[in-house]
């Protein structure tokens, strides 16, 4: 298997086991699982999946306020130091856009 194809299957593999953690109301393994898909891209220099999952992810239904919590300090303290300016606006922005009206994140901003 080619690189990418192993990255596809693995990001799918993340993805699935967020939804059953999510659906089954385990929210002791959602935190974890939300940092590790962020972190998959985060590895990859992938700012724009970052950006989108970290969307995505939030407006799940049924998202756990833990794991919002938990994947934007991910964000916030990992992923926003090692960029440069453009793109520290860039997550800034989608991390605004996932907090808004949010007073259980807001807090931890």
């Amino acid at each position: 298997m080619e690189d990418h194809e192993i990255r596809n299957v693995r990001i799918i593999q993340l993805l699935d086991k967020e939804k059953k953690c999510r659906q089954n109301n385990e929210t002791s393994g959602l935190s974890a699982l939300l940092v590790e898909i962020i972190n998959f891209f985060f590895e990859k220099n992938d700012l724009d999946n970052i950006i989108s999952q970290l969307v995505s992810l939030s407006k799940k239904r049924n998202q756990s306020k833990n794991a919002i919590n938990d994947m934007v300090k991910f964000c916030l303290d990992k992923v926003y130091h090692t960029l440069n300016e453009n793109d520290k606006i860039r997550l800034l922005n989608s991390v605004i856009e996932v907090t808004e009206g949010k007073i259980f994140v807001e807090v931890l901003l």
